[in-house]
């Protein structure tokens, strides 16, 4: 499948490479594809990914995923209305104040907002509860870690589930796309056990069954 990543940073380039891996065409977007950081990336990833504009990388996925920081992505979002008509669009933003600890900044939701920037769209609600350097090797002592999808439209839920299961995550359905606002909150709790609660970065959720 033809991916394309909105970012090159830390979530961008995990998951990323973590796609390559598994077979899929990843192409970066942007904003300076000779930047060092973006070649580093490259060639660590090997062949079997590319990077270019922004827009380059919109209209060259079958499934775009937003990793770049939830307030460049509200800038950047409207000017890519029309080439991401239609598609799959995954939103792995949380946006997150500080005040003694991590705060959600909206009453909504980051997926919520970008709905309505991309009305011609398909926005699901992923990869947002986990540190980034654990999405592509979501193996923690032999346990895939959980993650938690929401989005309205079944068909590209379906997408992401493909996705998402690729790279060895065990995948929850959360409903419909208004329970972004909670997987954002669960992202808030995360980063919260992860600092002020002292377990670091290693840590992931997960449903026991019994």
């Amino acid at each position: 499948m033809n991916i394309g990543i909105l970012g090159a940073g830390n979530v961008g380039g995990s998951l990323g490479k973590g796609l390559a891996e598994v077979g899929h065409n990843v192409l970066f977007g942007v904003r300076d594809p000779e930047a060092g950081k973006v070649r580093a990336l490259l060639a660590e990833i090997g062949g079997e990914a590319q990077a270019a504009s922004v827009e380059e990388a919109a209209r060259f996925g079958e499934v775009v995923i937003i990793t770049i920081p939830f307030q460049a992505a509200e800038k950047v979002l409207p000017g890519l209305a029309e080439a991401l008509r239609g598609k799959t669009i995954i939103d792995t933003t949380n946006a997150i104040n500080w005040d003694n600890g991590p705060v959600p900044a909206l009453e909504t939701s980051a997926a919520g907002r970008f709905a309505a920037l991309l009305p011609g769209s398909h926005i699901v609600k992923a990869f947002n509860t986990i540190g980034a350097e654990h999405m592509s090797q979501p193996d923690f002592r032999g346990e895939a870690a959980g993650m938690f999808i929401c989005g309205e439209n079944a068909e590209a839920k379906e997408s992401v589930r493909h996705l998402t299961t690729g790279l060895g995550f065990e995948v929850y359905d959360a409903g419909p796309l208004r329970n972004a606002r909670l997987l954002e909150h669960l992202a808030a709790l995360w980063i919260h056990i992860a600092t002020v609660g002292g377990l670091g970065r290693d840590i992931a959720f997960k449903l026991l069954h019994k």
